[in-house]
């Protein structure tokens, strides 16, 4: 029981922590206030938040079955390039944390599949979720406007040609009564409900198909 209880440890804390960054990290596109509007963001939140999630829940699955630890910590590693920044950096602590609790648990029965194969294919599915967030390109623009009372409202426009003369700082000809476009911008793509959808259904498989892969193997009586 001790040798159970070792291995245990270090995953937990690598749960808790690679949780805490999953939600936080995810959170972000629903606090940049900077897009065109908050279904865009929400769908870009859930997107990722479901990407960042896998590591732990196979985590948590290699708690009964360490066999799941060891593709858990090593899909944790290239998630870390997934930004162009190093936010996700930190994500090689709960790696290690799961790479060391694989070392040190006791395997005492066969899974269905290897556990360096199903590492691979978590991974190329993980990827392929990642990368289904910018299927096709979608621009947007938008701008915020300003009422004459001081407050704003947000209006989201199709490409930067519907935007016309409502140029930063001046009165906008499709609002009137004072209010006037303060702020506005474009990106070259955002995420669709059927990109997000698609990036979903991929975690879902990878985390559905890691799972059953480490589970030890059922032998047939007959």
């Amino acid at each position: 029981m001790t040798e159970v209880s070792d291995y245990r440890r270090p995953a937990r804390v690598g749960i808790a922590i690679n949780t805490v960054i999953a939600l936080g990290v995810g959170s972000i596109p629903l606090l940049d206030r900077g897009g065109p509007s908050l279904d865009e963001d929400w769908l870009r939140g859930l997107g990722l938040i479901g990407i960042l999630l896998i590591p732990p829940l196979l985590a948590a699955v290699g708690l009964r079955w360490p066999g799941a630890l060891l593709p858990a910590g090593v899909v944790s590693i290239p998630m870390c390039l997934m930004s162009f920044s190093f936010i996700l950096f930190p994500l090689l602590i709960p790696a290690s944390l799961y790479l060391v609790a694989y070392g040190d648990a006791k395997v005492t029965f066969k899974a269905r599949v290897p556990a360096p194969l199903v590492a691979v294919l978590t991974v190329a599915l993980l990827f392929a979720a990642f990368f289904s967030l910018f299927l096709h390109e979608d621009p947007y623009c938008y701008e915020i406007v300003q009422r004459k009372d001081g407050s704003t409202f947000e209006r989201s426009v199709r490409s930067s040609v519907d935007q016309g003369t409502a140029s930063l700082g001046y009165f906008s000809s499709g609002y009137g009564g004072g209010r006037r476009v303060i702020e506005s911008g474009c990106s070259s793509d955002s995420v669709t409900g059927t990109e997000a959808a698609t990036s979903l259904g991929l975690v879902v498989i990878a985390g559905a198909s890691a799972a059953f892969l480490s589970a030890p193997r059922k032998k047939l009586h007959v």
